[in-house]
């Protein structure tokens, strides 16, 4: 079929430019035929929505990951959150019971730096407990209090103790791997844990704004509960440490009223990756992200990151502009990047929290360079199916028009060379009907030359009695008209008085069949005959008359 259609290629440039040949016109006929089904049916598969399959698939399964990320977070953030409550107040309860035996009010602790150390050694059950027990990297406990207040910095130096588990692993809580973040170092060589490379005596809290959050709302919000006061910090890095975090903040409220401390559990960029790090099967460079929401921004900056391409990287995006414009996926701008996914609140804080205006959201973000290639190659087979099949549509128009015309070219081919008396008869009703017809031309002029002939040959011996002068017959005209003929018309004639054929004629005088068909067409008019079959018969007469002569 293709070499069918090089083929009617090659015809169509070699074809004569006064026309074009029927099997062009019928191959034109076929493809514009088969063209108008292909886009119709193109339009058929974009109006049933073919070409956005790919987008409406990828949209159901970031949906359903998406889904199973936030059912995860909610349940494990809700659970912290009431977790660190019980945690809060079993430690509120325990320091205030110290403190109360040692005859210290809450508000004179930092008056007694003496007894900071041996405050937070008796918390060391109830951290380990949480960190143990709770799914989250780190718990921790500050005062507000300093060992020594002569100190540089000591303005912004707080007693307290952070546990750090620093193979956080959601699996298997209990025996991971444990260090001492901040806090005295004799606590920890007594319950058998090692310092960090990063440890340090006490808090810097000169940029710990969780810190002074916690503790002025909860002097601010003097009734609420411990349930309606804890905080989720925004993205933390302690000063010299290596990882950030979120950290769940409670406050510890003395019997007096007084707001003495701050303790919680954190969780680390590593653990938040284990745990909710989505399906990278589809987009190998997806990622989710748990941040603040304001308005229309994300601010991935203030929030946790999971994902294989962001195993290290803590600051990847800055704030994500949001643009909804009702496609499959949502656009987002960060800085210089851009991305599509979806994005969902969750509600971190219960009503009438006194953070229950910060809201919160969850998002599956995919770089949209990943997501535009995604969607083409889904699309590629589809294209691609479509190619072959316009193809192969074109291939058949050019097989099937060349099958169906070729009778016809036969045909034709066979009256050029007046072989179609010899054809037996073909499958094609018409072609026959045509045969029959030239058949009976041919055979009324052979009657009529029988009797031009039978006339010729009487008007040699009557003549009119009347007249001197002989008859002017149709012969003595024919013959008195050859002077009329051109000197490339008497070539032509004298080889049929040879006789010779069109065909041998053509090839004598090196002519194509077209002119000698014109010669023909003048000789016959100026000799006044209707066919070749009446030339011949004039000529065989003039023959016959020579002999005799």
């Amino acid at each position: 079929m293709i070499r069918d259609a090089l083929a009617l290629w090659k015809q169509t440039r070699l074809s004569d430019k006064k026309g074009s040949s029927m099997h062009l016109r019928l191959f034109a006929f076929f493809s514009f035929f088969i063209a108008s089904l292909v886009i119709a049916f193109l339009f058929l598969m974009m109006f049933a929505g073919m070409f956005d399959r790919g987008v409406k698939e990828s949209r159901l399964w970031a949906e359903n990951e998406l889904d199973h990320l936030v059912t995860n977070a909610s349940s494990d953030f809700g659970k912290l959150s009431l977790q660190g409550v019980a945690f809060a107040e079993q430690m509120t309860t325990n320091l205030n019971l110290a403190l109360k035996e040692q005859g210290i009010r809450p508000a004179d602790l930092q008056s007694h730096p003496e007894l900071l150390e041996e405050l937070l050694r008796g918390q060391m059950p109830l951290l380990l407990s949480a960190l143990n027990y709770q799914k989250c990297s780190g718990a921790y406990v500050i005062l507000n209090a300093t060992v020594n207040s002569s100190l540089e910095n000591a303005d912004y130096s707080r007693a307290g103790v952070f546990l750090k588990r620093t193979e956080p692993n959601t699996v298997n809580l209990v025996g991971s791997k444990l260090h001492y973040l901040r806090g005295p170092a004799s606590i920890a060589r007594d319950n058998g844990i090692e310092l960090l490379g990063q440890w340090q005596m006490e808090f810097d809290v000169s940029d710990a704004d969780f810190y002074y959050t916690t503790i002025s709302n909860a002097q601010r919000y003097s009734g609420l509960t411990l349930s309606r006061l804890y905080y989720w910090s925004h993205r933390v890095l302690l000063v010299n440490n290596s990882e950030p975090g979120m950290l769940l903040c409670l406050p510890l409220i003395g019997d007096d009223g007084i707001v003495f401390g701050v303790c919680g559990v954190e969780v680390s960029f590593m653990l938040f990756k284990q745990m909710y790090s989505p399906d990278n099967s589809l987009f190998p460079r997806i990622f989710s992200t748990l941040c603040p929401l304001d308005q229309n921004v994300l601010e991935m900056d203030e929030g946790l990151i999971a994902g294989n391409s962001y195993l290290n990287n803590f600051e990847t995006g800055q704030a994500a502009l949001i643009s909804n414009n009702n496609a499959a996926f949502s656009s987002y701008q960060a800085n210089d990047d851009a991305y599509g996914g979806l994005h969902r609140e969750i509600p971190l804080y219960p009503a009438q929290s006194a953070y229950e205006s910060e809201r919160w959201a969850l998002a599956v973000l995919i770089p949209e360079n990943d997501l535009a290639s995604a969607m083409r190659g889904r699309n590629i087979p589809l294209y691609l199916a479509l190619a072959i099949l316009f193809l192969v549509s074109l291939c058949t128009a050019a097989f099937i028009s060349k099958r169906y015309i070729s009778p016809v070219l036969e045909a034709l081919n066979l009256i050029k060379n007046d072989q179609y008396a010899e054809r037996p008869k073909t499958k094609y009703v018409e072609i026959n009907d045509l045969f029959a017809y030239l058949a009976a031309q041919d055979e009324e002029k052979e009657e009529r030359a029988a009797e031009l002939a039978q006339a010729l040959q009487q008007a040699k011996t009557v003549r009119d009695p009347l007249s001197t002068q002989p008859d002017l017959t149709a012969y003595e005209a024919f013959v008195r008209n050859i002077a009329t003929l051109s000197a490339a018309e008497k070539a032509v004639f004298n080889l049929y008085m040879d006789g010779h054929t069109a065909k041998e004629i053509a090839e004598i005088l090196c002519l194509s069949m077209n002119t000698i068909k014109t010669h023909n067409k003048r000789i016959y008019t100026k000799l006044n005959v209707t066919s070749r079959k009446e030339l011949m018969v004039y000529v065989q007469m003039m023959t016959s008359r020579g002999q005799e002569e």
